[in-house]
């Protein structure tokens, strides 16, 4: 049987149109998680029930306490497999115990990265970067990275904090260093270890989050731009779409602590 030409065309508009979904990309990060102990399993297994994932970060003092390479197997390899089945992306940023060691070659070598990068996830860009020595090379490489990004979110991430109330406090160094680029590009969040707990803070506009809970916690403080925080071990998990960026610290129970979400 035939269908007029006027009836197949009125069948073919009648075609629902499926318009493909923007994907999710997920991301969890760990500050100073290179000890073997009851917390860092703790806190791997909670990361665990969380993912998958599209990227693993670890934000320096990856190796302690010296940064010694025949340790990488028993402080990474084997207490993050569960998280390494799904094979995502693993970066990571040198602490200052990782470069006690020739200044952290091998570590460096061993995850097949640079002392800084770039890296891409969605409609975010991440930038790497080796505060153990933020000299003029390395500076000039981020004001030329950051001029030229087009990311909607723009994340930085290091060891050392430039604003915490733990142990080491604030450093006025790194914000002078950093804050100008960072106001000039529109960088809104920084990502940092060092300090062994976890807080948010909110300075100039700019989000700074201290998570070195992954394998040890120590006290911790507040100041004026304290937004969050807590002596307790933990992870940051950070879930990117075209449109928002939601970052988590969740605890050792798998419960959700702290959410900042930017649009």
């Amino acid at each position: 049987m035939k269908f007029p030409a006027r009836a197949v065309l009125l069948c073919s508009l009648m075609v629902p149109v499926v318009q493909a979904q923007a994907k999710t990309y997920t991301l969890a990060a760990f500050g100073d998680s290179g000890e073997v102990s009851s917390l860092q399993a703790r806190v791997i297994a909670s990361a665990v029930k969380a993912g998958p994932y599209d990227a693993l970060l670890l934000m320096g003092d990856n190796i302690y306490p010296r940064g010694e390479m025949e340790k990488l197997e028993s402080v990474f390899n084997r207490p993050f497999a569960p998280l390494l089945k799904s094979k995502p992306q693993v970066w990571m940023v040198l602490g200052n115990h990782d470069i006690m060691i020739d200044n952290g070659v091998a570590q460096l070598k061993a995850f097949g990265l640079q002392r800084w990068s770039r890296e891409t996830l969605g409609a975010l860009e991440l930038f790497r970067l080796d505060s153990n020595a933020l000299g003029k090379e390395q500076m000039a490489w981020l004001e030329g990275a950051l001029k030229s990004s087009k990311a909607k979110f723009k994340v930085l991430t290091m060891h050392h904090p430039v604003y915490s109330s733990g142990l080491h406090g604030n450093r006025s160094d790194l914000a002078l260093k950093l804050e100008p680029l960072m106001k000039k590009y529109g960088v809104r969040v920084v990502m940092t270890g060092h300090d062994h707990n976890y807080e948010r803070l909110e300075v100039g506009g700019v989000h700074y989050i201290v998570s070195g809970n992954s394998s040890s916690i120590r006290r911790v403080g507040r100041q004026a731009g304290t937004k969050s925080v807590a002596r307790a071990g933990g992870f940051l998990k950070l879930t990117v779409s075209d449109k928002v960026l939601k970052v988590e610290q969740i605890d050792t129970s798998g419960a959700t602590f702290d959410t900042l979400e930017l649009k």
